[in-house]
């Protein structure tokens, strides 16, 4: 067995977490988009931060609200799944129409979590609830499309949000 060298040891390098951007850059980061856009600057809307691919940071749900001619219809609005880099977030979705509440739910595809919402508002057919599931490089654009899901809505297994 080989004899431990005389003197301190090196010491080994912390472990890097990753860097979970601000409040404040989300909010840049969608005014970039709005303008890129070139959506209304006096656009309105709400946001959760919640960590949908486990990278250890949170990324964005944000769901617009006005004007609502521009981001919503009967049906309803446009939700933006925005995706946390170390101090950015990128457009990675665009989901329309969407009403809350949504739930993120604990189940996952190809490593991100599962966005659960109710879809009504459409007279031909019931309510239902869908899963959009994360398909490598998206969410699906549209839930009118999505089948029924078995994952249950009105349970707390995951997080909920735009009441």
């Amino acid at each position: 067995m080989a004899a431990l060298p005389d003197g301190p040891l090196t010491p080994m390098p912390d472990f890097l977490a990753p860097k979970d951007p601000s409040d404040k850059a989300l909010e840049q980061s969608i005014a970039s988009m709005i303008k890129s856009g070139r959506g209304p600057a006096f656009s309105q809307y709400d946001f959760l931060r919640v960590d949908l691919d486990n990278d250890g940071r949170r990324d964005a749900l944000v769901m617009m609200k006005g004007p609502h001619n521009y981001w919503c219809s009967i049906s309803g609005c446009s939700m933006i799944v925005m995706k946390a880099d170390n101090e950015t977030f990128t457009p990675i979705s665009n989901i329309m129409p969407i009403r809350g509440p949504i739930l993120v739910a604990e189940t996952q595809n190809n490593g991100w979590r599962d966005i659960v919402i109710e879809v009504r508002g459409q007279s031909w057919e019931p309510a239902r609830q869908v899963a959009l599931k994360f398909d490598g490089s998206a969410y699906p654009g549209n839930p009118l499309n999505e089948p029924p899901t078995n994952i249950a809505y009105t349970r707390h297994d995951g997080v909920r949000a735009f009441p």
